[in-house]
């Protein structure tokens, strides 16, 4: 016997369709709505019980990205996306994606970045929020944010043709990888405030970007794991905030900067500082 299912967004639905009692349910993919958030599916069953089922997803304004908050966080394509998905400017559990094209392709599990991006380009929006329209319509890739410390990205990757995978943490100098069978990749980096991190498709120097889009070249990404290092233990008591003025920026550990720093422990140059 059939049931229905229906999926609701917003209090409006959806889609709803049929399906036979104990079939294997796909999710439906992640609506779109430029410049928010989406909350993703709630509670699908993984087989049509014997009854209807309501399935919610609701969407909230996104203009920017939080910090990673956990020691590990893995981001694995064929289970974030069910389906063939677009990706034009979304966020999906806290990661930006704005890839041209097909998204993410459901067949071979990859989101396949086919427009290059050069370095230049990626400088230029540097600190902008999101949904800046430079953000939208002058990048091509994925962005999240790492917090204060060290970390390490790996990424499953394999690069085709003449495009280079383009890894760039904040202001630090883009780091470009050929990868040309399907394996990890490693990037290691140290920051003193939750930080960007641009992951994109370039030419083989990325400094140029080619013109039009081409299947022969290609960066496929399957996934990427996020994980935070040991630091050293560097931490510095002083006895006032003059130490924390002059040149360089202090942080708090929300990564805000220090103004007028009082007790508390800070971040300068890599260490930590404790305001007695």
């Amino acid at each position: 016997m059939a049931y229905e299912l229906t999926y609701i967004v917003d209090g409006e639905v959806y889609s709803s369709y049929e399906i036979q009692q104990g079939i294997t349910i796909t999710p439906e993919g992640y609506p779109v709505r430029y410049g928010y958030l989406f909350s993703g599916w709630d509670e699908v069953p993984a087989t049509m019980p014997s009854h209807d089922v309501m399935v919610y997803g609701s969407f909230k304004p996104c203009r920017d990205l939080t910090p990673i908050e956990t020691d590990e966080e893995e981001h694995v394509f064929s289970t974030d996306f069910a389906g063939e998905t677009a990706l034009p400017g979304i966020v999906v559990n806290n990661v930006y994606y704005n890839i041209a094209g097909i998204g993410y392709d459901a067949v071979s599990g990859t989101i396949q970045m086919n427009t290059p991006v050069s370095d230049e380009q990626v400088e230029a929006i540097l600190g902008k929020d999101i949904a800046d329209d430079e953000v939208v319509k002058g990048y091509n890739g994925i962005i999240f944010m790492v917090p204060a410390g060290k970390g390490e990205i790996d990424i499953d990757v394999q690069t085709v043709g003449g495009y280079t995978l383009s890894i760039k943490v904040g202001e630090q100098e883009a780091r470009h990888i050929n990868q040309v069978e399907r394996g990890k990749v490693s990037v290691t980096y140290s920051v003193d405030k939750p930080t960007m991190v641009y992951i994109y498709a370039s030419t083989a120097n990325g400094a140029r970007s080619l013109r039009g889009v081409s299947d022969a070249n290609s960066v496929k990404l399957y996934g990427f794991k996020w994980s935070a290092l040991p630091n050293e233990d560097t931490s510095i008591d002083i006895a006032g905030q003059e130490h924390l003025t002059g040149n360089g920026r202090a942080y708090n550990l929300q990564g805000m900067p220090a103004q007028k720093p009082r007790k508390g422990i800070y971040v300068r140059d890599g260490k930590k500082v404790v305001v007695k």
